[in-house]
């Protein structure tokens, strides 16, 4: 991991090159939150292919969730998620 300072630089490296028109950036990250304040379209990948590409935005919209990780997550694993879900409600699988 990064300590407070380094990811500040890191970030904003990426912001000033993400600024740039021609510039496309690949990112595995497990932080989603430093993705969510770069980027302006992620492409979501889960086992090597990708599910999704849209504007966190949209993907917000078109999954119910806020969050990038939750986005990831409702895509990622739609059962368990669902599962989980009835789980807590007290709903049989």
């Amino acid at each position: 991991g990064l300590d407070p300072s380094a990811l500040l630089a890191l970030k904003r490296v990426l912001q000033h090159l993400a600024s740039r028109d021609d510039v496309t950036i690949l990112m595995a990250t497990p932080v989603p939150e430093l993705v969510a304040e770069i980027a302006d379209q992620v492409a979501i990948l889960n086992a090597g292919t990708i599910i999704a590409c849209d504007t966190i935005p949209n993907l917000a919209q078109k999954t119910g969730r806020q969050t990038l990780d939750e986005i990831y997550q409702s895509l990622a694993n739609p059962e368990s998620k669902d599962s989980f879900a009835r789980y807590l409600q007290g709903q049989p699988k």
